[in-house]
C-alpha cells in the first residue's frame, strides 16, 4: 500500500487547485484532509469560495471524503493575529498601523458602495470579523515581539488541533499550507511529505534546498528577528 502523503502549499493560484485535483485524482485515495473547519459545508452555502472550499467541492464531486481538520476557535485569531503582525513588523508605530487597517477599510468600502462589488454573506461575515479583530488588536497592541508570542500560541493549538484530527481520522493525503507542514511532518511518521510549488510536487528535500538557496520564498509568516 502507498504511504500517505502530506503536501503543503502556498494557497496563491487557482491553477494549483487544478494541479492538485489531478494529483489526487491519480491517487485514488477515499479521504482527503484540508484546511478546512467543521462548518465549511455551510460556509459554502453561504458563498465561501477560497482556496480550500474550491478544492473540497471538487473532490466531493470525485467521490472522495473531505475531512476537515481546522478548528474554528483557532483560525480567526490566527488569521487576524498573523496580518496585524506583518504591519506592525514593517512599521511598529501604533499610528502607522492604524492607517493601513483604516486604508484597508476603505478600500473595502469603497468597492462595495462605489464600485458596486457585491458581497456573498460568507464575505461579509469574514471581513467584517476580521476587521473588527484588526481594531481590537490595535487597542491591546504594545510591540511586535507581543503579537510575534500570541501568534505562536495561537498556531501550537491550531496545528496541535490538527495532528489530533489526522490521527484520529487517518486521510491518506492530507493538503495544508506549507508553514504547517512544517510543523506537522516530524510528528507523523506514517506520511511521507511534499510540498506543491508553482504547479509541481517537489520532494520535500528538493524543496528545503531551494529555500534555504533563496529561490523559493520562507513561508514563515513570523519575520525572521522575531522568531
Amino acid at each position: 500500500m502507498a504511504k500517505k502523503l502530506l503536501i503543503g502549499v502556498p494557497h496563491s493560484t487557482d491553477e494549483e487547485i487544478n494541479v492538485l485535483e489531478s494529483y489526487i485524482r491519480r491517487r485514488n485515495v477515499s479521504k482527503v484532509g484540508l484546511e478546512l473547519c467543521s462548518d465549511y459545508e455551510e460556509k459554502m452555502r453561504l458563498g465561501a469560495d477560497g482556496y480550500s472550499y474550491q478544492l473540497a467541492g471538487r473532490l466531493e464531486k470525485l467521490g472522495i471524503e473531505v475531512i476537515p481538520l481546522d478548528d474554528r476557535k483557532y483560525v480567526d485569531g490566527a488569521l487576524t493575529l498573523g496580518y496585524f503582525l506583518r504591519l506592525c513588523a514593517k512599521d511598529p508605530e501604533s499610528e502607522k498601523i492604524k492607517e493601513k487597517i483604516d486604508a484597508f477599510y476603505w478600500q473595502r468600502d469603497h468597492a462595495l458602495h462605489v464600485r458596486r462589488i457585491k458581497e456573498s454573506h460568507f464575505e461579509s461575515q469574514y471581513w467584517n470579523t476580521f476587521l473588527s479583530g484588526l481594531y481590537a488588536l490595535l487597542e491591546e497592541y504594545t510591540t511586535p515581539a507581543d503579537i510575534a508570542i500570541r501568534f505562536r500560541d495561537v498556531q501550537y493549538n491550531r496545528e496541535s488541533f490538527m495532528l489530533e484530527r489526522i490521527l484520529d481520522t487517518s486521510p491518506e493525503i492530507v493538503v495544508l499550507g506549507s508553514c504547517h507542514i512544517d510543523y506537522l511532518e516530524d510528528c507523523l511518521y506514517q506520511y511521507s511529505s511534499t510540498r506543491l510549488f508553482r504547479g509541481f510536487i517537489l520532494p520535500v528535500s528538493l524543496y528545503m534546498a531551494g529555500r534555504n538557496l533563496g529561490l523559493i520564498p520562507d513561508v514563515n509568516p513570523i519575520p525572521s528577528h522575531l522568531r
